[in-house]
């Protein structure tokens, strides 16, 4: 301990660690631990002073790396989190859980500690599910012992609207659209093949019966043939002289 002249007494200080017991705590000054040098000694007797030590209050700052984002943007939250004795909360959970209008976006995110930055770190891909507007990111530290703190940051995050989706009702009108259509396209090819079935049996029946009549007119004229040779040999035996 030293002697302040602003104070007119000794004073001293003492760090509590983040590890240490909360409750009740006792200061004391023993008998004769003051001396002068000169045999002067004290205090006659010791004197003692009660204290409360309580969880410590971690200062908790925030910010990411840019302050607008858009659908595939990574936000980056640095979080600096500082104990009351002015050193940095480098052991124990850090998280960030980010809000839109008061609902939660996502599950909260865990953060490490960058020991080159002396921050903690942690990054969010924004996806197309994620609300466009205003984000509020809260980050809170705590340890083992039951020391904590609270911080908070925004960003600004813009999701480009989606086309409408066509309703379910539009989807099975064009569906039966398509199978009408389909259906249309088979009966006319069936039409245009029966038509066609139908004409080659047709002239078919026609060659035949040309066919026909051909062999029919064929046959008279073999059998007019005949009958002339039969009519000009009977002329020939009647002009012959009978001996």
């Amino acid at each position: 301990m030293a002697y302040s002249s602003g104070l007119n007494a000794f004073h001293g200080t003492f760090q509590i660690p983040l590890s240490s017991e909360v409750g009740p705590w006792v200061a004391t000054v023993e008998v004769n631990s003051f001396d002068d040098g000169y045999g002067n000694k004290g205090p006659i007797p010791g004197v003692l002073k009660p204290f409360t030590v309580s969880p410590a209050i971690l200062t908790v700052s925030a910010i990411t790396n840019y302050n607008n984002y858009t659908i595939g943007n990574i936000v980056v939250i640095y979080a600096s989190v500082v104990t009351p004795g002015g050193y940095n909360f480098t052991s124990g959970t850090v998280t960030a859980t980010t809000y839109h209008s008061s609902s939660q976006i996502g599950g909260p995110l865990i953060l490490f500690y960058d020991q080159s930055r002396g921050k903690w770190i942690g990054s969010y891909t924004v996806n197309s599910t994620n609300p466009a507007g205003i984000w509020q990111i809260q980050v809170n530290a705590s340890d083992i012992y039951g020391n904590m703190g609270q911080g908070s940051t925004s960003t600004l995050v813009t999701v480009a609207a989606s086309p409408p989706q066509q309703s379910s009702t539009f989807n099975y009108l064009l569906i039966a659209a398509l199978v009408l259509i389909a259906a249309l396209a088979i009966i006319v090819s069936w039409i245009i093949y029966g038509r066609k079935r139908i004409l080659r049996k047709v002239l078919k029946v026609d060659i035949e019966a040309i066919h026909a009549e051909a062999k029919k007119v064929e046959s008279q004229d073999f059998f007019k043939k005949v009958q002339e040779q039969l009519k000009q040999q009977r002329k020939e035996n009647d002009g012959t002289p009978k001996g």
